[in-house]
């Protein structure tokens, strides 16, 4: 798994968090690096180019989708 975020090194600040997973399957992701309060989950297909909405939800401090 990798994941990068914006905003500053050390700070609660992004907006956007993007993760990578080789292989299918779950990941715990902690979104305390969020500044927002609601998170919105998309998973972006790289095969086809698509990209398909999951959920919007509270941002709890970690997700998984």
């Amino acid at each position: 798994m990798q994941a990068l975020r914006n905003g500053h090194f050390g700070e609660n600040d992004a907006s956007c968090v993007m993760v990578y997973l080789a292989q299918a399957g779950g990941a715990k992701v902690n979104t305390d690096v969020i500044a927002g309060k609601q998170l919105k989950a998309w998973w972006y297909d790289p095969t086809t180019g698509q990209t398909h909405f999951i959920e919007e939800t509270d941002d709890e401090g970690m997700y998984s989708p």
